[in-house]
């Protein structure tokens, strides 16, 4: 027999494309109107990681106010018909799982998981227990790394379990193993209520005579029933599958669970977005800034402001506005101040954020184990700090599982425009027709094919240069190119601020610098910036990276009659020697100034990186300073940080930007990660006997009030039943029981 592929594909040559699918709730709306839909975007994986952080690489899947996502994963199960271009022939496809990134809620859905009211609550192993397990030696500890590893098929069979037990007719029952085992299917959830319903409808109509044999009777009923649900679809199954008499993927249960090569428990990173920025970051701001008063508010912005961002890729940093609307930031605020405010604070985890948002890895092993030894320091800092912490709050267990989901939050926009622009009357078809008409123009000008009648063909080339030449056009679709300025250029300042002056005059102190003769006489000016060979874009004081892997400020001067050619340009680096800092409280590399000047070639910068004053050492004060606004300084003044002097600098380590760069170029020794506890179990003892101080009263008290209220609800159902009504002897449902002389059976 044919392989199944080989017979759908009918001669076509076949591929396997790997997507990553995103489900989330998104807001119609603009405003705080919230207006539900749930959307579906697809990515291709097989992409490289820079072209998967871009909102053109981003493919618009389905949407509904009503479907839920579970329902809309179904259709990403069928292999689509394509052109391949290269090779001139039509291929077939099939569409393969790769990742289920998701925020939490969603990817408790995704997985069939109860989420955090349960007792094992991850998604993606069996951590967990009842609240005296947690808080025990052992079940502490366990918190604080990954368990048992969940499967789908043990999730199936906790779910087949539930639907069976639902025959009974019993919610409690239900609910007991929801709990204990974290395993909630939205799908089987459907048909559960609709089980318990019948049953219990069944069950009044013998109540005083039921037996434990009729139960069964009714439970193997029911069950046997949901196996025909729904109706539709099961007269389409073919008579194989009928005989089985098994729950069916997508129809009872969760079709993700089902997925051939997807593993939903151990393939749904969650989103660093979510789990970092408005998580963790937000629990660390609140509680450093709650009992801040006024005057540390003010002096905590005062040194903020004062901070260098040249090289961390931010906007300007408004300080005044982050305390004054502390408690209202979003993900840009915080990932300022995850870059900055340990230089002013003291920070626990900015090294780890660094790591996290890695843009390339080389060596995998070595990245792991240092991301491993950065989760184990956060955890255990958050168990000093609050060791209840890692019991009520999911995201710091799941830490360990996260995945960059920007991009797909942004494509929202795209959506809401679509929603507020259309006609209102059908707006599910307006908007899916104008996205579906955004993804047929981006495949036209971006060289794709299509078939017209017995042939592929493609647009004109004026077209497709469309698209390559109108950087406009590129931003509204959300394509980036990779900077177009090659390593080593120089832009100069316009001919009016040029200036050429002699060698002495443009760099004063600096002209000692040994150069050959013809090039001391010569005329200089000083340029705007050069590329380094990162493609960053460095600026007359900029810290960088030189061949000689030093570090120094750059300052930048060319030949007068240079039309920016790498040839005629010299950058002037002032060395600076750099040390371990160990004995300082940051724990970075210091940068010590030395007198040594050296001039190099535009192609000898590597790039560029962010460095802080040491103030803390330095004990640089606050002064009164002229407030400038435009271009003129006015008679008004703000309090700002003046710096003792330039001698002593740190290398932000918590920086984003070129965090793999700076860990490749620099020793081990100076950045390599180490555990704060050497002894990491005997910690969490401790942590966990404080737990159960503070746990177990609350647990005591919990438990007195939920047996006052079962005491209260018990006399409440006692009145009740003495006015129930008669119960009639018709059956809902024909075909459900049938009357026998003897008694009722099947």
């Amino acid at each position: 027999m044919p392989h199944p592929v080989r017979k759908r594909a009918n001669g076509r040559p076949a591929y396997c494309i790997h997507i990553m699918p995103w489900a989330d709730d998104v807001s119609g709306n603009r405003s705080k109107q919230y207006n539900a839909h749930m959307n579906m975007y697809v990515s291709n994986v097989n992409l490289p990681h820079r072209k998967l952080a871009q909102e053109y690489f981003v493919r618009f899947c389905s949407t509904s106010p009503h479907a839920s996502s579970s329902e809309q994963f179904e259709a990403l199960s069928e292999d689509l018909g394509a052109y391949d271009c290269q090779i001139q022939s039509e291929i077939v496809f099939q569409i393969h799982g790769h990742l289920l990134p998701a925020d939490n809620p969603q990817q408790a859905e995704s997985n069939s998981n109860a989420g955090a009211n349960a007792n094992q609550w991850c998604c993606g192993d069996n951590t967990g227990g009842t609240a005296e397990e947690c808080e025990s030696d052992d079940g502490y500890h366990a918190l604080f790394g990954s368990g048992t590893p969940r499967q789908p098929q043990d999730t199936i069979s906790i779910i087949k379990e539930q639907i069976w037990t639902a025959g009974l007719g019993v919610q409690d029952a239900i609910d007991k193993i929801q709990t204990s085992t974290g395993v909630k299917d939205k799908t089987a959830l459907f048909w559960i209520q609709k089980i318990i319903e019948k049953a219990n409808l069944m069950q009044c109509l013998e109540r005083e005579a039921i037996k434990v044999e009729i139960k069964k009777v009714i439970q193997q009923q029911l069950f046997e029933w949901v196996l025909t649900q729904p109706p539709e679809r099961y007269k389409q199954l073919s008579a194989e599958v009928i005989a089985c008499k098994c729950l069916r993927p997508g129809d009872h249960y969760n079709i993700l669970l089902d997925v051939l090569g997807l593993n939903p428990h151990q393939d749904s990173p969650c989103e660093i977005l979510h789990t970092v920025l408005p998580g963790i970051d937000k629990y660390l701001w609140h509680g450093t800034n709650k009992v801040w008063d006024k005057k540390q508010d003010t002096t905590f912005a005062i040194r903020l402001q004062s901070s260098s961002i040249d090289g961390l890729t931010l906007s300007p940093v408004r300080a005044q506005y982050l305390v004054q609307y502390k408690n209202s930031l979003i993900g840009k605020h915080f990932k300022a101040l995850q870059q900055l405010r340990v230089f002013h604070l003291h920070d626990a985890n900015g090294e780890l954020r660094a790591m996290l948002w890695y843009p390339e890895i080389k060596e995998i092993d070595t990245y792991l184990n240092d991301l491993q030894i950065l989760l184990d320091n956060v955890l255990d800092l958050w168990g000093v700090v609050d060791p209840m912490r890692i019991l009520t709050k999911y995201k710091l267990h799941v830490l360990a599982i996260l995945f960059s989901t920007e991009v797909f939050e942004c494509w929202n926009a795209v959506f809401q425009l679509c929603s507020v622009l259309s006609n209102h009357q059908a707006p599910i078809f307006d908007i899916t027709t104008t996205l579906a008409d955004m993804e047929h123009f981006k495949h036209q000008v971006s060289g794709g094919w299509w078939k017209s009648g017995d042939r592929y063909i493609q647009a004109g080339d004026k077209v497709r240069n469309f698209l390559k030449n109108h950087k406009a056009l590129q931003r509204h679709l959300g394509w980036a190119e990779f900077s177009t300025l090659a390593a080593g250029y120089v832009k100069s300042h316009s001919i009016k601020k040029e200036n050429p002056s002699a060698w002495a005059n443009v760099l004063g102190q600096l002209s000692s610098i040994h150069l050959p003769h013809d090039a001391m006489v010569k005329s200089w000016v000083q340029c705007k910036f050069i590329v380094s060979r990162s493609h960053d874009i460095c600026k007359p004081g900029s810290w960088v990276f030189f061949e000689s892997k030093l570090q120094g400020v750059a300052i930048l001067a060319a030949k007068e009659d240079a039309s920016a050619k790498k040839d005629s340009t010299i950058v002037i680096i002032e060395q600076f020697n750099i040390s371990a800092g160990a004995g300082h409280r940051l724990n970075m590399p210091i940068l010590t100034q030395t007198a040594i000047v050296k001039a190099i070639s535009p192609m000898a910068v590597l790039f560029i990186f962010n460095a802080q004053h040491d103030c803390d050492s330095l004990k640089c004060s606050v002064a009164d300073i002229p407030v400038k606004q435009g271009r003129d300084m006015t008679s008004r003044t703000h309090t700002a940080v003046i710096h003792a002097d330039d001698s002593r600098w740190i290398l932000n380590m918590h920086a984003l930007h070129n965090a793999h760069l700076i860990r490749e170029t620099l020793p081990s020794d100076l950045w390599e990660p180490k555990h704060y506890f050497h002894d990491q179990l005997a910690e969490h003892k401790k942590f966990a006997a404080q737990a159960r101080e503070i746990g177990q009263p609350k647990q005591l008290e919990s438990r007195a009030k939920a047996k006052a209220t079962r005491s209260k609800n018990q006399k409440s159902k006692k009145g009740k039943q003495a006015d129930l009504p008669t119960i009639p002897e018709e059956v809902p449902e024909e075909g459900l029981l049938t009357k026998s002389p003897g008694r009722e059976t099947l």
